[in-house]
């Protein structure tokens, strides 16, 4: 059966960073999250996120690591 693999955790300890770290970044770069909304994408992740969800998770990976983050990054079909 195919299915999407959430792979923010993988990303998260590639970078060293942590989820309040990124959820930081989030609210710093202007982004309206409540609090705590980014543990949502720990663990096996969320079964549907948009693609806005998706471009604020990657502008803030790109900020805080200094690296190029992409969704391949994120998600992965198997």
């Amino acid at each position: 059966m195919a299915k999407v693999i959430w792979k923010f955790d993988e990303v998260l300890s590639r970078h060293g960073l942590s989820p309040a770290e990124v959820e930081r970044e989030i609210i710093r770069l202007g982004h309206s999250w409540g609090t705590k909304t980014i543990y949502r994408f720990t663990g096996g992740g969320p079964k549907l996120v948009s693609r806005e969800t998706l471009a604020v998770l990657i502008e803030a990976l790109r900020s805080l690591s200094k690296k190029t983050v992409t969704v391949s990054d994120l998600l992965e079909y198997q």
